[in-house]
């Protein structure tokens, strides 16, 4: 008996002819069954220069061919299962769903991306919840260029949701089919190699997805994903290490600039308060610096205070001048109802606002009481805005960082409650990266460990502690500024490392006290690197006596070396001290107070005063 050829296959041949017909002046490449789609279409347009000749686009889409001898009278749709189109959603490049009606012979056809975000995700949000969906078809295939624009804006459309946001459709796709996928063309290769990176920061692996991005953003072409990479870059990487400041200024010039090429406006203000911000967090760390530096002067009686004053006005008019710029993009993106770059925006500026309350509130404890006042208003609008989006991620991250701040000004009831949220949020979303460090600051904060607390400062009157804590607090504030603690071997081939040794070795002065107890120690100024960095002892110092007066020198081990072998092995009047002696700042502040140091110490002041205002140019 002779093969039979059905009615499905002649209809299914007929559209076929029908629709190449349609799109003959475009590129149809014809896909295997296994594939998933009919058709991979590839966009052409006429070459201006030669016009006889085509020119191929980077704009693709695939077609999902369907037909029918169903009567034309009883509507236009296609019933799809819900794992289909979840399958089509998870394709980087638009999906079309394409239904010839031969009783009409017409051709009629939906865009599945925008379908489901424009229709069915505002209909019925719980559409997943089903084993199908009804798919209405209402717009007819007969204008390519429609049709061209269409697809142009999905494409755009599906970039945003799938990198802007770092939502990730294709989250059920292993990484490493993402690797096999990302080298067919280059945009999918930039595309796919975004959403690895999204896979491997998702999973902790942070370098690998930073190094991932940059690779798409290094990757050829000016264009909304190359702005994609920039953006999580800048995302990704903690504006508080200075060794990243280059980098993010970089991607954020850049990005302000490739926007205008690409006319996409919506993270303009973002990018601005980026570089803003990693100006706030250098001036932090500057006040922060003499904050501690200024402490510690007062302590040693040293009138160079006064002149870290002068800086810290300069210091606290530079920040007001940089809050006042991020001020007024934030109320441009609010004027624009850009609740997106609000969300990017706040986080960051939410790390920098943690920042210097840890920075300030160690130097200063008046300032916990200033901060918890002061920063009010931008908390509570942050809160505001949390409630107000629905990408679960930024808000389970917007909740952790609020549970810091809170944490940081020691209201541990608040703290608890933000950090409860993102660990309910992150522990639904799977995120197991995030939840090690959420844990941790859960048990800090029901240990009440906020280095805030006056409880866990030991001891927390600064009168009572010692040079070696002193020493402690100076290392711990040069490391926050991502300076490396230098041993003598490291110190020997850089000056400058060996500057900070010798600042940090002199720190204590409890040995040369002991040797003593008529001998006086005191720091006279600091270098302009030692101001600085934070470092007030990296500069002049003088041991002095009654009996043999005063030696100066920038070491206190070296001129405690020569003082000794010139003048103490041969006086009668030295008293050492009780080998567990300790020094704090109480009890060097009683030896300085000797009226006959305090007198030499007062001439020297108005001596290098003078000297130091002349170099100012005072």
């Amino acid at each position: 008996m002779p093969k039979q050829r059905t009615r499905q296959q002649i209809l299914e041949q007929e559209s076929k002819g029908k629709i190449s017909l349609l799109l003959s002046d475009w590129i149809l490449n014809d896909l295997p069954n296994d594939f998933g789609f009919d058709y991979d279409v590839r966009v052409t347009e006429i070459n201006p220069e030669k016009p006889d000749k085509q020119l191929v686009t980077g704009l693709s889409f695939y077609i999902q061919l369907k037909s029918t001898d169903a009567n034309c009278e009883d509507g236009f749709f296609q019933d799809l299962s819900v794992t289909d189109i979840n399958l089509f959603l998870e394709n980087s490049i638009p999906v079309v769903l394409v239904k010839y009606y031969s009783k009409c012979t017409t051709i009629l056809y939906e865009i599945i991306h925008s379908y489901v975000w424009d229709v069915l995700d505002h209909d019925d949000p719980k559409w997943r919840e089903d084993a199908g969906k009804r798919i209405k078809l209402t717009k007819k295939l007969d204008d390519l260029q429609r049709l061209k624009k269409e697809i142009q804006d999905v494409k755009i459309r599906i970039i945003r949701k799938l990198n802007y946001y770092n939502m990730g459709l294709g989250e059920g796709i292993p990484p490493s089919e993402y690797d096999s996928l990302r080298i067919k063309d280059l945009q999918e290769y930039k595309f796919k190699t975004l959403n690895v990176a999204f896979s491997e920061i998702k999973t902790g692996n942070e370098v690998r997805g930073i190094a991932l991005l940059e690779e798409a953003y290094l990757s050829p072409n000016e264009d909304l994903l190359k702005f994609c990479a920039s953006i999580n870059l800048i995302l990704q990487l903690n504006p508080l290490f200075p060794d990243n400041h280059k980098k993010i200024i970089r991607y954020s010039t850049e990005g302000i600039e490739l926007s205008k090429k690409i006319g996409e406006s919506e993270f303009v203000d973002f990018l601005k308060i980026t570089i803003c911000n990693i100006l706030l967090v250098q001036n932090i760390t500057k006040i922060g610096q003499l904050l501690f530096a200024k402490t510690i002067s007062k302590k040693n009686k040293g009138d160079f205070s006064l002149f870290y004053d002068m800086d810290l006005i300069n210091l606290y008019q530079l920040q007001e001048v940089i809050n006042k710029k991020i001020q007024s993009y934030l109320e441009n993106m609010i004027k624009h109802n850009n609740i997106q770059g609000l969300v990017f925006s706040s986080v960051t500026l939410m790390d920098t606002i943690i920042y210097q309350v840890q920075k300030f509130v160690l130097a200063d404890e008046d300032y916990l009481k200033i901060e918890t006042g002061h920063r009010r208003p931008f908390i509570d609008n942050f809160e505001k805005l949390l409630s107000l989006i629905k990408d679960e991620n930024s808000i389970q991250f917007g909740y952790y960082k609020l549970a810091q701040y809170y944490y940081w000004i020691c209201n541990y009831e608040k703290s608890e409650f933000f950090i409860q949220k993102a660990i309910e949020i992150s522990t639904r979303l799977g995120y197991t990266n995030n939840l090690v460090a959420y844990t941790q600051l859960l048990d800090d904060i029901k240990n009440k460990k906020s280095p805030s607390d006056p409880r866990n400062r030991s001891p927390s009157n600064i009168d009572e502690v010692t040079f070696a804590q002193v020493r402690e607090a100076t290392i711990q504030s040069l490391e926050l500024q991502g300076i490396t603690i230098p041993t003598s071997d490291n110190a020997k081939e850089d000056q400058f490392a060996d500057a900070i040794r010798l600042g940090l070795e002199d720190l204590d002065p409890s040995e040369y006290l002991k040797y003593c107890e008529h001998l006086r120690v005191a720091y006279l100024y600091p270098s302009m690197l030692g101001q600085n960095i934070g470092l007030p002892t990296l500069g002049p110092k003088v041991i002095w006596c009654k009996k043999y007066g005063a030696v100066e020198g920038l070491s206190l081990k070296s001129i405690f070396g020569w003082f000794i072998e010139s003048t103490c092995k041969q006086c009668d009047m030295r008293k050492s001290r009780d080998k567990d002696w300790v020094c704090t700042w109480k009890t060097f502040e009683q030896i300085t107070l000797d009226p006959e140091f305090q007198e030499f110490l007062k001439c020297k002041h108005e001596q290098e005063t003078s000297s130091y205002k002349q170099a100012r140019g005072k």
